[in-house]
């Protein structure tokens, strides 16, 4: 279970730097694909079984609320994210990964929206293992624990073949960063290529916005698609030449806090 092979928390566990948590904004509600593990029907930590919840849709939970930091720090969570603990994320038993929450702080009136990514907390009488982040703005680092209500906003999307239509894109230098390779594909596929996308808005305002907010390393890959059936300003990078470079493309976002997914683009 990766992260998730010893229980969050204790005394060998700790916040980390004070002054690289600044203000970190509540992430972008999204439906996202499951990820390709931490998703087992039914799974065993320290001799204890655990079931994973078919659907996260009207989830809502009552109970305690810790947090976990720097002993895990830089580790593959149980969805294959790496853990930040200055990103607004979390750990949970039962629910789908990855899925949006609505987190109150019942002791004080806080609440804010995180992103479950991970699997715990395995500590009898809690429900939920907070980001340090994430426990700083409720309320909950000094205390350790806190009382909380749970709300599922979003859903772990099942494999559905979900694919982006894109315009045959212009020859361009990459940068150092992202290999160009191209595709070792059959001639039938090679119009197919992977992109990962970082958000998906009604508005070209807001995607544009998003794409102004990109480092520079990521700005000369990345661009807007108008995907017209959904009616949705997609906010890509890439293409990139295989699934696999995709997906460690999205690891190296999440490290940064940047929420991403791999989608399959089909060219013009």
């Amino acid at each position: 279970m990766s992260s998730c092979a010893a229980p969050h928390g204790g005394s060998k566990d700790g916040p980390g730097a004070f002054y690289a948590l600044g203000k970190t904004p509540s992430p972008e509600v999204q439906n996202l694909p499951r990820s390709r593990s931490g998703n087992a029907s039914v799974y065993t930590v320290f001799g204890k079984q655990y079931s994973v919840l078919d659907s996260a849709e009207g989830f809502t939970q009552r109970g305690v609320a810790s947090w976990y930091g720097s002993k895990f720090h830089g580790r593959d969570t149980a969805s294959g994210e790496k853990y930040n603990m200055y990103a607004m994320t979390a750990a949970h038993k039962n629910l789908p990964l990855p899925v949006y929450v609505q987190v109150t702080n019942l002791d004080n009136g806080r609440e804010l929206v995180v992103k479950v990514n991970d699997r715990g907390p395995f500590i009898e009488g809690r429900i939920i293992d907070l980001s340090f982040a994430a426990a700083r703005e409720l309320g909950i680092y000094d205390s350790g624990t806190a009382n909380v209500e749970i709300k599922a906003l979003s859903e772990a999307v099942r494999d559905g073949g979900e694919e982006v239509v894109l315009a045959t894109p212009e020859p361009a230098a990459a940068p150092a960063s992202i290999t160009q390779a191209e595709p070792d594909l059959p001639s039938e596929e090679k119009r197919y290529a992977w992109v990962v996308q970082l958000g998906a808005f009604k508005e070209a305002a807001n995607a544009s916005a998003m794409l102004q907010q990109l480092n520079s390393n990521l700005a000369a890959r990345s661009s807007i698609n108008h995907d017209v059936n959904s009616q949705l300003y997609r906010v890509l990078v890439g293409p990139m030449a295989s699934n696999d470079e995709a997906d460690q493309l999205v690891n190296t976002l999440a490290t940064n806090g940047i929420d991403g997914y791999t989608l399959k683009a089909r060219f013009k």
